[in-house]
């Protein structure tokens, strides 16, 4: 990389210049987290569904919307597996879809995985093993 040559004047102000950044860093690193502060503090002034979105109106006009979804990882080979299982052994079940869809990859199928919960309780009590849900970030916005 060739030398570059640099006046007083031009340095003094790239100093200056890199210390107002890194202020500009910390600052937007506390802004950053008052701002996270401060949607834990919404989240928890509102009461909301567990998967859903709740919008509140403000006397000023303005509203808060909560909206909570939550994130479902699985062992999709396991579940494969099992239905591979269920359909080989226990020939009622050859019509019942596995709760698994594709695209580019493979992924549950959340309605899928919810509907064998509501009417196949056994078979959902098989597959849910392989299945870790948890909250996703909730979403905070405001209008």
């Amino acid at each position: 990389m060739p030398k570059q040559n640099h006046t007083e004047d031009q340095l003094a102000n790239l100093l200056c210049l890199s210390r107002s950044l890194d202020d500009a860093k910390v600052a937007e690193s506390e802004a950053k987290t008052h701002r996270i502060k401060l949607e834990c503090q919404i989240e928890a002034a509102i009461t909301c569904p567990e998967e859903g979105q709740v919008t509140i109106r403000l006397p000023n006009g303005s509203s808060v919307c909560v909206k909570r979804s939550l994130i479902y990882k699985a062992d999709i080979e396991a579940i494969q597996g099992t239905f591979s299982d269920i359909n080989s052994t226990e020939g009622v079940f050859d019509t019942l879809p596995c709760p698994l869809k594709s695209s580019t990859k493979i992924e549950l199928d959340k309605d899928g995985y919810a509907w064998y919960k509501k009417n196949y309780p056994d078979i959902f009590g098989r597959i849910t093993q392989h299945v870790t849900v948890k909250p996703a970030k909730t979403s905070i916005t405001r209008k």
